[in-house]
Order: structure tokens, then sequence, then C-alpha cells
């Protein structure tokens, strides 16, 4: 869509949009006064820009950028009406008749008779999107250019400070994403999030946090799998990094004859959630659960904590490690 398309777009919304409100809060539709809406809304858009956001100083030049010029055209628009010279003789519309009161949208059919609680108009005068209202004389009609210079700046403050408010939102939403598994990832298929980046951690259906990331440490004999495909059956893993084979024999307590774990494999652990589980003592031969390797104190201290899975799963990657 180009930029001729979005701006009629926007146009449109912004024109059914408030003959909408129109209809809900006053029982009758001014088509003057929503056409005026529409090309406001399409001219925010405008000069905010659809551009990707470079920062929270870009963000909040946009939103004082835009707010300043809509806060100066709507104090213009309350001095000499919302139709002006011309749409007086277009609509037959006079000036004093196009402004229209800040509460009566508050009210849908006039009866409630309370003032809005959200209304600020008894310190920023008509209290009106970014406009406070004081950059014309309500009683005189004339222009104050004190009036209107406070506008433009109240609408700079409050567009740029709204909207890098929002980009802050945005950015602390992408890392909770990040850090938490979200309905971008699909669960068991090991792939990388959405996001971009992968997590720091998953939460099983019942509730536990799992590290994302998984470690396999095999034998230089047997990992002929992993090492030419990236997969490989697994049954031990756990979640410490070691660089070196003998940390890892004795933190699993392995006997160099059954593995010399000279090859690491790490892998995302969304594709083995729903599978793991914790081994029973002396090689999952009891009943009694070994969360922490403690079973064959002679080959090693121990300690390492320790699930299986007992299928094959993709690794993201493979690497000889040292002794």
């Amino acid at each position: 869509m180009g930029v001729l398309g979005a701006f009629a777009t926007d146009f449109a919304a912004g024109t059914v949009g408030s003959a909408l409100e129109q209809g809900i809060s006053r029982g009758r539709v001014d088509i003057g006064e929503s056409l005026l809406s529409g090309a406001g809304n399409a001219l925010s858009e405008v000069l905010y820009g659809t551009g990707e956001l470079k920062g929270v100083k870009d963000a909040f030049l946009r939103g004082a950028r835009t707010g300043a010029v809509m806060s100066g055209l709507e104090n213009l628009t309350g001095h000499v009406g919302s139709y002006g010279v011309a749409g007086e003789r277009i609509f037959g519309k006079k000036a004093d008749r196009a402004v229209i009161p800040t509460n009566a949208g508050r009210d849908p059919k006039g009866m409630c008779g309370a003032s809005d609680p959200f209304d600020l108009s008894g310190g920023l005068g008509s209290g009106r999107g970014y406009r406070s209202g004081a950059g014309h004389d309500s009683g005189t009609g004339g222009f104050s250019l004190g009036g209107f210079v406070r506008d433009v700046l109240t609408g700079a403050v409050a567009g740029g400070l709204g909207s890098a408010g929002f980009y802050g939102a945005g950015k602390a939403v992408e890392v909770l994403r990040g850090s938490v598994v979200g309905r971008g990832v699909r669960r068991g298929s090991g792939e990388i999030p959405v996001s971009g980046r992968r997590p720091d951690f998953y939460v099983a259906p019942n509730g536990v946090a799992v590290p994302a990331t998984g470690y396999r440490y095999m034998s230089s004999w047997g990992a002929t799998d992993a090492l030419n495909t990236g997969r490989q059956y697994t049954t031990y893993f756990g979640f410490d990094k070691f660089d070196s084979a003998k940390e890892a024999r004795e933190a699993f307590q392995i006997l160099g004859n059954w593995s010399d774990c000279k090859i690491r494999g790490a892998f995302d652990t969304l594709q083995v959630i729903d599978d793991m589980y914790i081994p029973t003592t002396l090689g999952n031969t009891t009943t009694v659960p070994e969360p922490f390797a403690v079973s064959y104190p002679e080959y090693g201290e121990g300690g390492a904590q320790q699930f299986r899975i007992d299928k094959v799963i993709e690794f993201l990657e493979v690497k000889i490690i040292g002794d």
C-alpha cells in the first residue's frame, strides 16, 4: 500500500470512527465534523511516520512533532471554529456552533449530569486531546499567541513522553517474550523462537522452570551420529556446561571406560520438555530417584543435576572438548 493509500485508509477510519462516536454520544452525526476528524487522523499518521523506531529518542521526537502540530491545529480550530470561513459556506455552519463542549461525548444521552472524573478542564481549559484550550479567549473569541505557544509546547511534551513510554513498554514485552516461551514456539519442535533469540528457560506444563539449553556428554567413539548429522539417541543429560571432559566425568560419576565425555552436544530442551524425567540410582535400575549424581562416588565427586530422555534429539552445537 502506497502513501496515498495509507492516507486514504487513515482518513476513512478517522471519519467513520468520529461518525460512530457522534451517533452514540449525541444521537446525530455531523458529516463535516466527521470529515475533519478523519483528516486529522490521517495527518497525525503522516506526521508520526511508519518507519521503524531507532530508539527512545526517535520515539520521543516523533511523538513531540506530532503532538505539537496537532495541538497547534486544534488550537487554531478552536479559535475559528471546526469549519472556519470556508466551512461556513460549504456546510452552513457558524464558527460558534462548531465548537463542541468537552463533556458532550462523556454522557451518551445527556442524562448523567455528573462531571467526568478524568476531565482536567478545571486546570487546563477545555482539555481536549493535547489542547489546553487556553489559546483563544472563550469570552471574546480573540486569538492568544501565548496560549497558542503554550498549547503547542504542551502537545509536544505530552506526545513525546507518550510515544517514548509506549516504545519502552514494547521493548519490555520483547525482552519478556525472549525469556519465556511464547506461542511462536511449537512444543517439541526445538526451533528458535520467532523473536530471533533463544530464551533462558521454558516453563513445563506443571509450572516448573526448565533451562532452555541442555548438555549431553558423549564418548569420542560413540558420537558418530552427533558429529555427522547433528542428531543422536540420548539418555542422560544435564544443564552444566563443562569445557573439560574430566570435569564432566567426575561431576556425573562416569567411568572412563563407559565414556570419555570428550564430545559435548548442546540442545534446545523444548524438544524434550514433555519427555524428560529424573532417573533412579545405579544407572536407572532401582526405584530411588537420583536427581543429582551420587551412585558412583568412586568415579568422581558427583553432584551434577541429571535427567533422562531416551530419545533421538537434535543438537544446536556438537563440539570436541579437551580432557
